[in-house]
């Protein structure tokens, strides 16, 4: 069983829901978690900023892990030169399911961008759902910037659920931390970043109040959702700008994540001393760890 986590001061979130009877199947076919949609190669695309001059280079990156519970990470870095500014541009999503219910743990995004005169720095973190934190402001070329976060992860869901031909009332729920740090610095036509968003959460179940004809309801086991995350380290550059303008981009993006590790089970013994069992998920896990990105490469810019 999970402890709720304690000691921290900043945002914490909580919420509870109810939902009508849901008859999950179980279906052992069913249980191992199926990876999907990988990919890491470049794309040419309009910036996020919008700007259509200039050469933005994207390179996205998507797991998808699991079934009736899931684990999905998105991670774009994108960066170039356009409408007379270099960027990088970092994005990062994380999302669960937890049977029906869809949960937005971290999404973040740092921008970075400088003219010849000036640099603009734009973030954002969003925590289950909510925005802790935005920010938008311009500097004067040569500074610097880093800042971290840890903030709880807390949802709970009270759900009816059939245990063989018993109704019983269970809490399922998630807990864990959301980890933020990023570092960003310009120059003349100059910017780069390095964000470093992780977390780590775990599933659960708790029993609650049985219903008519239930003597005892039991639930055993937890679920490690996902603990790890990404990487993202970029710059754009303008080299030899009044002679042979080159776009110089540098990039390095690496993940280190476990997720769907563990087992939940559901018990319940009616009057009739009759016991009847649930699993709902058990499975050795998955582990990725790996360098999906490594970028170094110039490009004639031709716009000048």
């Amino acid at each position: 069983m999970v402890a709720r986590l304690l000691g921290i001061a900043c945002l914490w979130i909580s919420m509870d829901a109810f939902a009508s009877v849901h008859h999950f199947p179980y279906d052992a076919s069913k249980l191992d978690p199926v990876l999907t949609k990988e990919t890491s190669d470049e794309i040419e695309a309009e910036p996020r900023s919008g700007c259509k001059e200039g050469v933005m280079k994207r390179y996205p990156f998507q797991k998808d892990i699991g079934q009736n519970y899931a684990v999905h990470l998105y991670a774009d870095l994108e960066m170039g030169y356009g409408c007379q500014q270099a960027a990088v541009d970092s994005l990062f999503e994380l999302d669960f399911a937890l049977q029906d219910t869809k949960i937005k743990a971290l999404t973040a995004r740092v921008v970075a961008q400088a003219s010849q005169l000036e640099a603009l720095h734009t973030r954002s973190v969003m925590v289950m759902g909510y925005e802790i934190h935005a920010h938008r402001s311009t500097y004067a070329l040569g500074q610097n910037w880093a800042k971290k976060w840890t903030l709880p992860l807390d949802y709970q869901k009270t759900i009816p659920m059939m245990i063989g031909p018993l109704k019983v009332q269970i809490e399922m729920g998630m807990v864990g931390q959301a980890r933020f740090s990023y570092a960003m610095g310009t120059g003349i036509l100059a910017a780069q970043g390095h964000m470093l968003p992780t977390v780590s959460s775990e599933a659960y179940l708790r029993a609650g109040v049985g219903g008519f004809g239930v003597a005892k309801v039991m639930v055993d086991g937890s679920l490690i959702m996902a603990e790890g995350g990404v990487d993202l380290k970029g710059s754009a550059q303008v080299l030899n700008k009044d002679t042979d303008p080159m776009i110089s981009l540098l990039a390095h993006a690496s993940s280190t994540l476990t997720g769907l590790k563990g087992d939940l089970v559901v018990k319940a013994t009616a009057l009739s001393q009759d016991i009847y069992e649930k699993e709902l998920f058990k499975w050795h896990g998955f582990v990725y760890d790996d360098t999906y990105l490594d970028v170094d490469k110039k490009i004639p810019a031709k716009f000048f």
